[in-house]
């Protein structure tokens, strides 16, 4: 066996089908087995039996090979999550992180230009203006014409 064919995608991944297809059969008899044992045990009563203790009794022998096909099942379900694993945290991690670092300077040279826009108004609004005297207020304090009702009568009366 090769180990440096693991770190390739389609090493690991004929190696993880072999494990997964191998479990996923492993269960599989296992549960037949089960099924055939439940039914042969519940046909054959044992002098001494009440009414239910057929079905109790196959149901105790016969729970270790449930047990045995549920953990091949779930061994199935680990060899596909191994594959997984490698794929996005070991093959995909360098594109990932070059993603991120192109996101990154994107994210920098979007905040560079913000603030060289805000700049560029602080330098525009610090400018001199050409009359050499800072714009005054307005008379009206600041007020738009028609700013208010009462603004609409003190207009009338005057």
């Amino acid at each position: 066996m090769d180990i440096n064919h693991f770190f390739t995608e389609e090493g690991l991944r004929a190696w993880t089908e072999d494990r997964r297809d191998q479990h996923l059969e492993d269960a599989r008899h296992y549960g037949q087995l089960a099924d055939i044992l439940v039914r042969r045990m519940r046909q054959s009563p044992v002098d001494g039996d009440r009414p239910w203790d057929k079905a109790l009794r196959a149901r105790r022998i016969v729970r270790p090979l449930r047990d045995m096909e549920r953990v091949s099942r779930r061994a199935a379900a680990d060899a596909e999550a191994l594959f997984t694993t490698y794929a996005t945290g070991f093959l995909e991690l360098p594109a990932r992180r070059e993603r991120a670092a192109i996101a990154r300077r994107a994210k920098a040279d979007s905040r560079a230009q913000r603030r060289a826009l805000r700049r560029a108004k602080v330098a525009q609004l610090e400018q001199p203006h050409s009359g050499g005297l800072p714009p005054q207020p307005p008379a009206d304090g600041g007020r738009s014409a028609g700013a208010g009702i009462t603004d609409l009568f003190k207009r009338e009366a005057s």
